[in-house]
C-alpha cells in the first residue's frame, strides 16, 4: 500500500482513486471520504485543501501491472516506428494472457487507473454533468472505455489518437442519461434489460419516460448503431467518409463487453478480473475475430 498526499497541485490528476481517500482532521481522527474505485468530490475536497485541511491517499492494486500498463500506453503514444507500436502490443498481449492463466492477478481498479490517466479527456460540460446527477453512470462507461481501448489495442488498432477518441466517446453517449437525472431505479430498469429479465420497455416501465434515452442505451447492447455513428465522425480526419468495415470487429468488441457490465452495483474493487475477461471472451462478437485478436480462443 502506497500512502499519496493530495493537495491542489494533485486534486485534478485524482479525479479517479486508485485508494482510498481520507481526511486528517486536525483532532487526530482520520475520516474516509471516498473508496477506492470511485471519483472524488472534487468541490468537497478542494475547500477542505483551501482550508489546509489534510487528504491522503492509500494506493491499492497491483502497483507493477498498473506500472506496465502505463508504460505500455506511452510506448504506443510516443512510438517513432509502427513496429515500436506492435512492440507494445505483444507486452499487452502478453500480460493480458497471463491475467486469463491466473498467473497474475488484479482487480478492475488496476486495468481502470492506467487507462483513466492516459486517455480520459471529458469537457467541463460533460463531467459536470455526470458528476451532479450520476457518477455511477460515468464509473460504467469508465470502465467499459478501459476495456475496449486494451481490446482495440489487441485488436490492432495502435494509433493513441484514435484510442483516445474511442476512451472519451463512451464516456460521451451515455451522459444524455446522466443529464435526465437518471436515478438508480432506472438504471435497474436498464439492468432487468441487459440481462433478458425484459425485452421492451412497457408504459408502466420506469424508463418509459425515458423512452430516446433508453432506445440510445438498447441500441449499443443490441447492435452498436450509435457507437458507429460517433467512431466514423472521429475517424473522419481527413474530411472523407471512413467505411466503418475498416473497424468493424471494434463493434463487435464493444458490444461483448456491454453485455458483461452491469448497470447497477459496479465496484471495481470486488470484480474477479480475469473471469470477466474470460466472459468477454466467450461471446461470439469477440471469437469471431479471434485470429485477429491475439489472446488464445476461449472455449
Amino acid at each position: 500500500m502506497k500512502i499519496c498526499e493530495i493537495n491542489l497541485q494533485n486534486l485534478e490528476e485524482n479525479k479517479f482513486l486508485k485508494g482510498d481517500l481520507f481526511w486528517n482532521k486536525k483532532s487526530g481522527k482520520k475520516v474516509l471520504l471516498s473508496p477506492a474505485g470511485t471519483f472524488v468530490d472534487y468541490s468537497f475536497a478542494k475547500k477542505l485543501l483551501d482550508k489546509n485541511e489534510s487528504l491522503e491517499m492509500s494506493d491499492q492494486g497491483n502497483f507493477e501491472f498498473q506500472d506496465t500498463l502505463q508504460m505500455i500506453f506511452n510506448k504506443i503514444q510516443n512510438a517513432d516506428h509502427e513496429l515500436d507500436r506492435v512492440a507494445a502490443r505483444e507486452e499487452l498481449d502478453l500480460i493480458l494472457k497471463k491475467i486469463l492463466s491466473k498467473e497474475i492477478s488484479i482487480d478492475a481498479i488496476d486495468i481502470v487507473a492506467p487507462c483513466f490517466s492516459a486517455f480520459y479527456k471529458l469537457s467541463e460540460e460533460i463531467e459536470n454533468i455526470y458528476f451532479l446527477n450520476n457518477s455511477d453512470l460515468l464509473l460504467r462507461e469508465v470502465f467499459i472505455a478501459s476495456l475496449l481501448v486494451c481490446m482495440a489495442i489487441e485488436a490492432g488498432y495502435l494509433d493513441y489518437d484514435f484510442l483516445k477518441n474511442v476512451f472519451n466517446t463512451e464516456l460521451k453517449i451515455n451522459h444524455e442519461l446522466a443529464a435526465a437525472k437518471i436515478s438508480a431505479y432506472h438504471l435497474e430498469e436498464l439492468e432487468k434489460k441487459r440481462i433478458g429479465k425484459i425485452r421492451e420497455f412497457s408504459n408502466q416501465s420506469l424508463m418509459y419516460s425515458f423512452a430516446d434515452y433508453a432506445k440510445k442505451a438498447s441500441s449499443q447492447i443490441n447492435d452498436g448503431s450509435i457507437y458507429e455513428q460517433s467512431l466514423k465522425s472521429l475517424c473522419d480526419t481527413n474530411g472523407e467518409e471512413v467505411s466503418p468495415v475498416s473497424f468493424g470487429d471494434l463493434f463487435l468488441i464493444k458490444s461483448a463487453i456491454e453485455k458483461e457490465i452491469s448497470f447497477v452495483g459496479t465496484s471495481l474493487k470486488e470484480i474477479d478480473f480475469s473471469l470477466l475477461l474470460v466472459e468477454i471472451l466467450k461471446h461470439k462478437e469477440v471469437t469471431k475475430f479471434y485470429k485477429v485478436i491475439s489472446l488464445e480462443k476461449v472455449s
